[in-house]
């Protein structure tokens, strides 16, 4: 496989897995479905080749060293963390907030590997490797950088208390990963975990999911009970039986955050507006585009100034680490929710609206573009109203909404480093049709033909403006 130092590959590669990764159930889950959990087999749809680092400080094909996320790992030993409550079951001794420590050293007679990882091909023939998305996409089998260490985990209200072997795995420089699943017996805390429909349930094992980067640490905890097997049956030619139960995660961290789970983007983690990430801050990019001189071009009309300003509020997401699965994006990438206000000399335009600001890193790691958007993930009716209220929510005046149901706008602006702009300002209308806006027909007695399905939104484009640099 090609490579080239991280500094450079981090462009292409795609960014926001959360800082709380779970499957559909609850349970936390191996961060990289792809990669085996600590303790498994290699295998899945990935081949690997493992090769040997010749030191902790030897720099890998990635652009970086074991060291390195050795150094993540130790960066912030102690974090508070919140216990969940979980209807059904009870766990002790701790409940509530609480402090975990997790230290990280490498493992007596442990080694560092680079793996390099590439879809399995579907024939004998081989093939090539697969990309998802558009361009050197990343895919779902990441090389890595892996370190045989030691984890000593231990909580405040001593629930654990608990030294054991893992692999400290990373795919880039910002992000570092440990998953581990303890059996129950192997636990040296005090923590206990009980089913309250069946006194009978044991706790069985405990699953330990850390993320370490610069800005601090997050993951879950969980949990797995199982019920005593009744007597005469024989479950084990099973791999899954149902006498398994996986209540979801007891306790996360951090407690609160402003980063969600987005299965497209990546991680995020929380930062303040004016902490540096990288060489840059989010602020840094809400500075740029409150600077950044504006016009607006409506179809049919001429050019009008529009001068447009974003306050932020409340905390920064930050996202360091790619996505297995998403399209190309620069990282780092901070991100903020905040009001833009925004007015345009011909009148049409004066509102304040809730939006998003997006500042990713350049290629060597300066502030690149900065974008805002209604909604970062592009969703056409994220700023669906009435459209009776359209007017008096956006401030945009000079149209008849009242053939509509609904309105609203679509707004995406980006400003480069070297001040390019480019941006669309797009105010729709929407019918919804009778299906959804009318009650459904009874169904005769006895039955009779199926009612047919229901069409969606239909969106017609009233206005639409570019965006461009001003004077």
């Amino acid at each position: 496989m090609r490579r080239r130092p991280w500094q450079l590959m981090s462009a292409l590669l795609a960014g926001l897995a959360s800082a709380c990764v779970g499957t559909s159930t609850g349970n936390p889950a191996n961060p990289d479905p792809e990669i085996p959990n600590v303790g498994e087999a290699s295998g899945g749809s990935c081949d690997e080749t493992k090769t040997k680092l010749a030191s902790l400080d030897a720099e890998s094909p990635l652009g970086f060293s074991a060291a390195d996320i050795l150094a993540l790992a130790n960066d912030h030993a102690q974090t508070p963390f919140e216990w969940l409550d979980r209807d059904g079951v009870t766990f002790a001794p701790e409940s509530g907030m609480g402090t975990l420590t997790v230290d990280v050293e490498p493992r007596s007679g442990g080694e560092a590997h680079f793996v390099d990882r590439s879809p399995k091909s579907s024939g004998n023939s081989g093939g090539p490797e697969i990309a998802i998305g558009s361009g050197e996409s990343a895919t779902a089998c990441p090389d890595t950088v892996d370190l045989d260490v030691t984890v000593q985990l231990t909580t405040a209200g001593g629930a654990f208390d608990e030294r054991f072997d893992a692999t400290l795995r990373a795919k880039g420089p910002n992000v570092a990963r440990i998953y581990a699943s303890r059996k129950a017996a192997e636990l040296e805390g005090s923590f206990e975990a009980s089913l309250d429909s069946d006194p009978s349930a044991v706790l069985e094992s405990v699953q330990f999911d850390l993320t370490f980067s610069k800005l601090g640490q997050s993951g879950q905890l969980g949990v797995g009970l199982k019920r005593p097997e009744p007597a005469g049956s024989n479950n084990s030619s099973s791999s899954v039986t149902s006498s398994a139960i996986n209540p979801g995660p007891v306790a996360q961290w951090p407690a609160s955050t402003s980063c969600t789970n987005d299965p497209i983007s990546g991680s995020g983690f929380g930062a303040r507006v004016d902490q540096a990430v990288d060489q840059f801050s989010v602020k840094d990019g809400v500075d740029r585009f409150n600077a950044t001189k504006l016009q607006l071009t409506g179809a049919g009309a001429a050019a009008t100034k529009l001068s447009a300003q974003f306050a932020p509020s409340g905390s920064a997401c930050a996202v360091l680490e790619s996505s297995d699965f998403g399209p190309a994006q620069s990282l780092p990438t901070i991100s903020v929710s905040g009001e833009l206000t925004l007015r345009s000399d011909d009148n049409r335009i004066d509102g304040k609206w809730p939006m998003q600001l997006s500042a990713a890193a350049a290629a060597d790691g300066s502030l690149g573009t900065v974008k805002v958007a209604y909604d970062l993930h592009g969703s056409i009716i994220a700023s669906l109203v009435d459209a009776a209220v359209f007017e008096s929510t956006y401030g945009i005046h000079g149209f008849d909404m009242t053939g509509y149901d609904e309105a609203g706008v679509l707004l995406t602006l980006t400003i480069g480093p070297d001040a390019a702009v480019r941006g669309e300002l797009v105010v729709n209308g929407v019918k919804r049709p009778d299906c959804q806006t009318q009650p459904l027909p009874a169904t005769p007695p006895g039955g009779g033909a199926s009612t047919p399905g229901c069409a969606g939104l239909q969106f017609t484009p009233v206005w639409t403006a570019a965006i461009a640099a001003g004077n």
